[in-house]
């Protein structure tokens, strides 16, 4: 039986290592002949690290990467995304792509069938704390800074996750027990760390690319301790492409400046620019806001909306201030993106002009607005849906109410509905599933957005004259 089995298991690499080679036969492709054609075809899936959709434009590191080097190579980036990750390996054997750029970690298995490129950072999992004398609910947490000091301490994880597991393995390796305390599946790694933040939980787990990109929101947090060991995370091109394997790693080695402003802007540089405004935002009177309000209240009149929610959302995009930016370059008083601006009618160089960029942001505003009046009938709980797509995109909204469908939600209404199935487009159980179409969004930015700005038009109505 076992040399039936043995013969079996040589077959079937036989078999597995022919299929390849007959793919590499018909999918041989050189690097004039990718300049020839004029784009690179890149396979690559949607999540924080890759490719997602911000504002309705592409982002993400490893695209941006990729933008400036086929800038170099002199050829179009051709983005394919795909959800399903399991078959991505497939896609790029069977000639569907030239390169996979997915968030790859580095693996000895996966390196016999494919090529991996020069690595372009690494990547751990790591404890995420509140640093050492930040103080919140008025309780003081014992700062960890060895794995041993675990012992002891409760950590938040979700059930059957990479990070539960590891947790398991390390109690282990200590020799000790860590109090794990798991949570439902429906809670979201982003918001576990919001909740380290909050002071609702002291500990939870995340990887490190995932912990960086919350930093950059919360930089009360450590995320400084390592509890596995380090991967490397790379691209992956075919075993016959040897040439386009040799250009991508020659351009990462010269390109390691450009590679580092890159990961800054993603994980280190901070993303809430709303701290560096200093623009006056509280009212000056009981019929002042700022000095755009004969602006404001002109084209709330456009919309057909109460001039003091469109301050609303001012307030909450730019503080009122028109020179505001964002660390995704969205300017101006209602933080517009440079190609939607254009898009709108707005140049680069007019984008920070308040009247302009009023005026182009609620035209967006009143298209949103069209679009959900098929949908959203009620006029109140439509302008929730509308703040939802202007902040992250109208498609992440649909893909928040396919999700609510699943759950037996009402996909109409915001609160307590839609707004918490947004949430769950952060973690990758739900972005790749359950018939989402625009992958990756950090929910908890849309979440809060709709209910601050409610809020804050709730106090412009009871303090300012309309």
């Amino acid at each position: 039986m076992q040399q039936i089995l043995s013969r079996s298991i040589i077959v079937f690499i036989i078999l597995n290592l022919s299929c390849i080679a007959v793919w590499e036969e018909m999918n041989r492709l050189s690097l004039k002949e990718i300049k020839k054609r004029g784009k690179l075809k890149v396979i690559t899936s949607y999540n924080a690290n890759s490719y997602f959709i911000y504002k309705d434009q592409p982002i993400g590191y490893e695209y941006e990467l990729l933008k400036l080097m086929t800038k170099d190579l002199g050829v179009e980036l051709d983005i394919q995304a795909s959800n399903d990750l399991a078959n991505l390996d497939y896609m790029l054997n069977s000639g569907e792509g030239d390169l996979i750029a997915a968030n790859t970690i580095v693996t000895r298995e996966k390196g016999r069938q494919l090529k991996f490129t020069e690595h372009l950072m690494t990547t751990t999992q790591v404890l995420v704390q509140r640093k050492k004398g930040f103080v919140v609910r008025k309780k003081i947490t014992e700062y960890i800074d060895n794995t041993v000091d675990l012992i002891g301490k409760t950590v938040h994880v979700r059930a059957n996750s990479d990070y539960h597991n590891r947790l398991k393995k390390l109690q282990e390796e200590l020799g000790g027990t860590i109090n794990i305390k798991t949570i439902p599946d429906n809670i979201t790694t982003d918001e576990l760390i919001e909740q380290v933040y909050s002071g609702e939980i002291d500990y939870t787990i995340a990887d490190e690319q995932t912990a960086l990109i919350n930093n950059a929101y919360y930089s009360e947090l450590d995320i400084s301790l390592p509890i596995s060991f380090p991967q490397k995370i790379a691209w992956v091109v075919r075993r016959n492409s040897p040439e386009l394997l040799q250009y991508i790693n020659e351009w990462i080695e010269k390109n390691q400046s450009k590679i580092t402003e890159v990961q800054d802007k993603y994980y280190r540089k901070s993303r809430n620019h709303m701290q560096d405004l200093k623009i006056e935002s509280k009212p000056k009177n009981k019929s002042h806001l700022s000095a755009f309000d004969e602006i404001i209240k002109e084209n709330a009149a456009v919309i057909g909306w109460d001039w003091r929610l469109l301050a609303a959302i001012i307030h909450q995009e730019s503080k009122f201030n028109p020179n505001a930016k964002s660390w995704m370059g969205a300017s101006g008083l209602m933080q517009l993106m440079p190609e939607t601006a254009q898009g709108l009618g707005v140049s680069i160089g007019e984008i920070n002009n308040p009247r302009k960029n009023i005026t182009a942001g609620v035209k967006h505003l009143k298209y949103l607005d069209g679009i959900w009046q098929k949908t959203i009938k009620d006029d109140e709980e439509r302008v929730k849906f509308v703040l939802a797509s202007y902040n992250a995109g109208q498609g992440h909204v649909i893909d928040a109410m396919t999700l609510a469908r699943f759950r037996n939600k009402n996909a109409t209404k915001w609160d307590k509905n839609v707004a918490e199935a947004m949430l769950l487009l952060s973690d990758p159980a739900y972005y790749n599933g359950y018939g989402v179409r625009y992958g990756y969004c950090r929910g908890i930015e849309p979440y809060k957005y709709v209910t601050v700005i409610m809020a804050k038009y709730l106090e412009y109505r009871e303090t300012v004259k309309k």
